[in-house]
């Protein structure tokens, strides 16, 4: 059996072509491909004329699933965004920039948004958090706590299409250059296990979403490349 996986390996390494493989979403040119995580490995091909339902045999990208990716249901045709206005609550303004990043985090060129939420405690900053990453990229845990430093977050990253941060109580300098890099496509070096000079690169490009309670946009770095967002407190009723 060890003798077979390694003659497949080595097919897979020096015969067959070689292709970038990402996670949910990838852009070739102006067209977006977005994986729907259906067990048929459906894709959907997004243009600027519109959106149609693909084989992966007949789409040019590849795409990984870690372990904790869910799937998104497909598209159906004539809907109408206005529909996801009652479960933002905050102003218009909020709610075309929650769209924004929305649109944006289905394959931006290059380099993503980040979108800020603050409100007081029980204006829903946990369920917006998660009502806009299902649009794009549902997970068994959408909301995760600070990462403990950068590169427990690269690994997020690389797990994961959006990255979305709970309940941050402030926004140390480190996290808010690491976000920064992310959100611009930068990465990391760190020591390659049982080696003393090489190093593994991790490289990654995503989405974000932070949340809490005070003003996480007060570096000036990050709040331009911030999306910011108030939201009003959930009436009782």
């Amino acid at each position: 059996l060890s003798e077979v996986v390694g003659i497949l390996e080595a097919r897979a390494v020096h015969d067959g072509p070689e292709r970038e493989a990402v996670v949910r979403s990838a852009r070739v040119g102006s067209t977006v491909y977005l994986d729907l995580g259906d067990p048929e490995w459906n894709i959907v091909e997004i243009t600027k004329i519109g959106w149609s339902i693909r084989t992966p045999q007949t789409a040019p990208v590849r795409f990984l699933r870690p372990t904790s990716m869910l799937a998104l249901p497909h598209p159906v045709a004539c809907g109408t965004i206005a529909s996801l206005s009652p479960f933002l609550n905050t102003d218009t303004r909020g709610f075309i920039l929650c769209c924004a990043w929305i649109t944006a985090a289905l394959g931006s060129p290059g380099q993503y948004p980040i979108l800020a939420l603050s409100g007081e405690a029980g204006s829903g900053k946990s369920l917006v958090t998660e009502v806009c990453r299902s649009f794009v990229d549902p997970n068994e845990a959408p909301l995760r706590a600070k990462p403990k430093d950068e590169r427990d977050l690269y690994i997020s990253a690389m797990n994961s299409h959006a990255l979305c941060f709970n309940n941050l109580s402030d926004m140390p300098m480190w996290l808010s250059d690491a976000l920064c890099g992310i959100a611009l496509g930068s990465g990391t070096a760190t020591r390659q296990l049982f080696t003393d000079t090489d190093e593994t690169i991790i490289q990654a490009t995503r989405p974000i979403i932070v949340n809490g309670i005070p003003d996480l946009t007060r570096q000036t770095d990050f709040a331009d490349r911030s999306l910011a967002v108030l939201l009003h407190r959930v009436r009782p009723d």
